[in-house]
């Protein structure tokens, strides 16, 4: 969910625009709450769940993009490794039973996943961050192939990075 374009400002002028459009955003979410522009009478939650994909050796497996490719539903989505995906939950109006609605809402979504994981020997653990994590796994080669994230790599050579 959310935007995933992203840009790497090139020259300062594109930087002083794009903070020109960050500060009118943040005027207008003021101009929102001093005219209470939000619905009300009505309260809403949502829920995100995050999974850790591993082989069956229970290391990191690198085949989040496949399995989102094979499961295509909208509520999954990309993080910021190879080995992690996330779950959106639909936002439940906060009643008696939201808990429960959401609760239905994941496992059918984890089933769907599963499903699509086993083709590639893959398993789901719902968990942010993988307990036996290792240093090596944490390489730019690991890192989601989405723009969103490679702005986030360092602007040097390959020959400066060590892989």
């Amino acid at each position: 969910m959310g935007e995933q374009s992203v840009n790497r400002f090139s020259d300062p002028v594109e930087k002083r625009v794009f903070t020109k459009h960050l500060l009118d955003d943040i005027k207008a979410l003021e101009i929102m709450l001093q005219e209470s522009l939000f619905e009300k009478g009505i309260h809403r939650i949502g829920a995100e769940q995050e999974l850790v994909l591993v082989n069956s050796n229970w290391k990191p497996s690198l085949m989040g993009v496949e399995i989102l490719n094979k499961i295509k539903d909208e509520h999954y989505t990309t993080e910021i490794a190879k080995f992690n995906l996330e779950i959106n939950l639909d936002p439940q109006e906060f009643t008696k039973d939201c808990f429960s609605k959401m609760e239905r809402q994941l496992n059918r979504l984890l089933i769907k996943g599963r499903k699509a994981a086993h083709k590639f020997d893959t398993k789901f653990l719902l968990t942010g961050i993988l307990p036996s994590i290792r240093k090596e796994d944490l390489i730019f080669d690991n890192m989601t192939p989405n723009p969103r994230y490679e702005i986030l790599r360092p602007n040097l050579n390959n020959n400066d990075l060590q892989r």
